[in-house]
């Protein structure tokens, strides 16, 4: 019975060097005692005999998504697993990193942490200031993100690096309830490579950065949002 086949795939990415892939698979009744892995339809390594432990080495690849195909043998029988993997490159604030961790007092006096939510929600992060007017006219779609998605599993978290008395009577007049971090020194500015306002990251439940947009952009964020939810 070639339908009846088990596969478990687990992918350790360590900086974007190397994938380890732990396959246990079975076809029918019989063990598979054959495989043979591709990236991106390059030939990554053939293995022989049944229980396999694999390690793939990553040279040459960018970070991002990439097809993983592999192809299993079992005598005559032959199945193909294939599944879009992402590669990460350590930590930045470029797509395919893991973010940068932090920590920053907000408005309320609450630290606010990507790391504190990690694996329940997907964050939105958005750094602006009051003098800035395309960040003035850009945060009531912030405003109305966090109103939307954020009973969906969307944070927000914008982060500003005036004084807290000018952050504080800005959001007031204008009636935001979206968290303000405060920034202050830009430490977190730095770390995110942040050179112009507004800039807008979008960070999966893994911590990894999926969308960097600098000013206003011609792709709504709530198109990378929605699928990450």
């Amino acid at each position: 019975n070639v339908d009846n086949w088990e596969a478990s795939l687990v992918l350790n990415p360590e900086d974007g060097a190397v994938i380890t892939a732990n396959f246990d698979l079975t076809i029918g009744t019989n063990d598979a005692d054959s495989m043979v892995v591709y990236l991106d339809e390059a030939r990554m390594a053939h293995v022989v005999g049944p229980s396999f432990v694999l390690p793939v080495i990553i040279t040459d690849y960018a970070a991002g998504y990439h097809t993983l195909r592999v192809m299993v043998f079992a005598g005559e029988v032959e199945k193909e697993l294939s599944a879009e993997v992402l590669l990460c490159h350590g930590e930045g604030a470029n797509v395919g990193n893991f973010a940068p961790s932090f920590g920053l007092t907000g408005l309320d006096g609450n630290i606010y942490s990507p790391a504190a939510t990690m694996g329940t929600t997907v964050i939105l992060l958005d750094f602006w200031a009051s003098w800035c007017p395309p960040c003035r006219a850009a945060l009531p779609e912030t405003q109305r993100l966090m109103e939307e998605y954020g009973d969906q599993g969307l944070k927000v978290l914008t982060i500003d690096g005036e004084a807290r008395e000018i952050a504080a009577s800005f959001i007031a007049e204008n009636g935001y309830t979206f968290p303000v971090l405060l920034d202050e020194d830009w430490a977190v500015g730095e770390a995110y490579d942040v050179r112009s306002i507004p800039k807008y990251l979008i960070i999966d439940r893994r911590g990894i950065v999926r969308y960097v947009r600098v000013g206003s952009g011609d792709t709504p964020l709530e198109d990378t949002i929605k699928p990450l939810l």
